[in-house]
């Protein structure tokens, strides 16, 4: 995102939809981050939001992955 000083990441190995369920697990300046200690093939969801001048924008649609 243009303007962004750096990116929080978010994820939830539990329903997505349900806003309590997200637990911020890293910040990041760059366009990629390593998540480790996840369990494999378990479903989590993952979603970022960008961090400026202005505060800490809307979290992006969220993306599923499993760890291999």
């Amino acid at each position: 995102m243009y303007g962004a000083h750096g990116y929080q990441v978010w994820m939830t190995a539990s329903d997505p939809s349900i806003e309590a369920n997200w637990q911020a697990i890293g910040y990041t300046t760059r366009g990629s981050h390593q998540v480790t200690d996840l369990e494999s093939y378990k479903a989590y969801w993952f979603c970022v939001s960008a961090i400026g001048s202005a505060g800490e924008g809307l979290q992006c649609d969220p993306a599923m992955g499993r760890a291999a």
